[in-house]
Order: structure tokens, then C-alpha cells, then sequence
């Protein structure tokens, strides 16, 4: 033993220390690929969750665009039903008010024709035929608000 030289460190000491930091670079290689490939599915996930998500929100508004067109169709019946009815009624009101206006200016006419018969024999003085006369054109104006006010 005593011819035997001790080097420091020993060749075994050496082959144990390289095979030790190769394994540790494997073993480092092997969990950083872990990691990237965690790190993948990872990301792949949270991009199918995102475009899942935006699909929904589309198909929300698409659902919401189309609510809003039903519902403006809608609207545009009920307003064309209004405006028809709108029209008939005005319609009406004319045609009662032409037959009241007629009907109206018949009798004015025929107490005007009694009066200009009758002047000479009664003798209505001017400011009772003057009285008579704001009579009839109240009534006249009377009926016309009445009818407009409907």
C-alpha cells in the first residue's frame, strides 16, 4: 500500500461526479419538457376557453339582433294598425261633420226663409233677429269643438 499513489481526486470520484450532473441535466432537461408541455396544454386550454367564450357572447348578441327585429316588426304592425284606424276615424268625424254642417245650414236656411216670410206680419225687431242669428252660431260652434274634441 505503500507504492500505491492517492490522486485526488480519484477517477472513480470522477466518473461518480459526471454521471451525477448528467443525470441532473437529464432529469432538468426531462422537467423543463414537463413544464413546456404543461405550459402548452396549459395555453391550448385557456384559448378553447376564450374562443368558447366569445361563441357564446356571439350567439347572445345574435339571439338579442334578432329579439330587436321581432320586435320592431312588431312595432311597425301596431303603428300601421293605429295609423288605419287614425285615418277611419278622422274619416267619420268628417263625414258626421259634413252631415251636421249640412244639416245645420238646411235649418238656417229654412228659419231664414220663415223670417224673411214672417217679417212683415210679426214684426221681429233687428236685435232680436240679431239674438237669434249669435244663437245658431254658437250651437255651430258649439258642436264643431265637441266634435274635434273626440
Amino acid at each position: 500500500m505503500a507504492n500505491e499513489t492517492k490522486a485526488d481526486p480519484s477517477p472513480n470520484v470522477l466518473r461518480l461526479v459526471d454521471d451525477s450532473e448528467k443525470h441532473i441535466a437529464d432529469m432538468l432537461k426531462l422537467g423543463l419538457s414537463n413544464i413546456v408541455d404543461n405550459m402548452k396544454i396549459q395555453f391550448n386550454y385557456l384559448k378553447e376557453e376564450r374562443t368558447a367564450e366569445s361563441d357564446r357572447i356571439d350567439n347572445l348578441r345574435q339571439v338579442d339582433t334578432k329579439a330587436v327585429e321581432v320586435a320592431l316588426q312588431a312595432a311597425k304592425q301596431e303603428a300601421e294598425v293605429l295609423r288605419m284606424a287614425v285615418e277611419k276615424t278622422a274619416t267619420t268625424i268628417a263625414e258626421q261633420l259634413t252631415q251636421l254642417t249640412n244639416s245645420l245650414i238646411l235649418r238656417i236656411a229654412a228659419l231664414e226663409k220663415a223670417q224673411y216670410e214672417t217679417s212683415g206680419k210679426s214684426g221681429l225687431s233687428d236685435k232680436l233677429q240679431m239674438v237669434i242669428v249669435g244663437i245658431i252660431c254658437s250651437l255651430i260652434t258649439g258642436i264643431i269643438f265637441l266634435v274635434f274634441k273626440l
